[in-house]
């Protein structure tokens, strides 16, 4: 169940809050439904009126269910609506309230005595939770490191509050009774990612982080890429033209498998030949590449 239009209580303001009693009503449906889903499934023989019976249960538990689902949106945006984690819109996070809500419909027993927002409350902070580490991080976190992450920024406001100062890496692991070098590793865990085209505090705003991390020397992977496709179908052309002597040759020379060339004359001494023997051997195989369409449209490769 989705609901797109939060703004918008039309709808919802039909159904009104449960009381305990409407709860354990409609919770009963609910459960009674699963068990006859459940039987439908797993057994095969049942008179007509028993099937009848199960499937008029089932399709009673799953209207209980929207009802009770329904019934609830309205909790899951109060709990929602105060929170603004970075990198979620509003919508999102409602819409993941809601998910938690409803897990929390399809977990909840009516025989317990729970009232279902108190039950709710905690399944819909979860799932809260568990969509502010994935979306609001560039690199999410496992939920146990999250936690870590989040109680070292509770110690460091707490200490900064009491001295009035950012509290070293040693007051910090001892009020978190953790090492020093897990606080360290936590901190580097909590720092942001930044796009290396974010520009950086310039007169003219043109220098971006790239400037200044990035090796202007490096190799370019992307025509790196680019002569590796090429060399594939040059060696594909030669498969369908060539003998394998002739192919071996063209591609030992060019270097299309291993990526460095060899001399004509190393190539011709290993397969037993003159050098002018492997010449003529290649530039057969060169006429016979070169004419095929797909080496054209690359230009003059050889």
């Amino acid at each position: 169940m989705k609901f797109n239009q939060y703004d918008s209580f039309g709808d919802l303001s039909r159904f009104p809050v449960l009381t305990r009693e409407q709860e354990h009503t409609l919770g009963t449906a609910m459960v009674a439904g699963r068990i006859a889903k459940e039987q439908l499934a797993t057994a095969t023989k049942f008179s007509a009126r028993e099937r009848k019976s199960l499937e008029l249960a089932v399709k009673r538990g799953a209207e209980a269910r929207q009802q009770f689902i329904t019934c609830n949106v309205k909790l899951a945006i109060k709990i929602a609506s105060p929170r603004r984690p970075v990198g979620m819109t509003r919508d999102d996070l409602i819409q993941e309230a809601i998910l938690g809500m409803q897990h929390a419909v399809d977990k909840f027993d009516p025989e317990k005595g729970f009232k279902f927002s108190t039950y709710a409350t905690w399944w819909i902070k979860q799932a809260l939770q568990r969509a502010t580490q994935k979306y609001s991080r560039t690199i999410a976190l496992p939920e146990d490191v999250f936690q870590e992450v989040n109680a070292l920024w509770r110690a460091e406001n707490e200490l900064l509050a009491q001295f009035g100062e950012p509290p070293s890496e040693a007051m910090l692991a001892d009020e978190m009774n953790i090492s020093i070098d897990r606080v360290r590793q936590l901190r580097r865990w909590s720092m942001d990612t930044y796009s290396l085209d974010a520009p950086l505090d310039s007169a003219d705003g043109a220098v971006t982080l790239q400037d200044i991390y990035v090796d202007s020397d490096a190799e370019d992977f992307t025509e790196l890429h680019v002569t590796s496709f090429e060399a594939q179908m040059v060696a594909d052309e030669l498969a369908k033209a060539l003998s394998v002597t002739e192919r071996e040759v063209v591609m030992e020379h060019l270097g299309l498998e291993s990526g460095q060339g060899a001399s004509l004359e190393s190539v011709a001494k290993r397969k037993g030949m003159t050098r002018n023997q492997a010449r003529w051997v290649e530039q057969k195989g060169f006429n016979a590449v070169r004419n095929a369409p797909q080496i054209r449209e690359l230009g003059e490769v050889f």
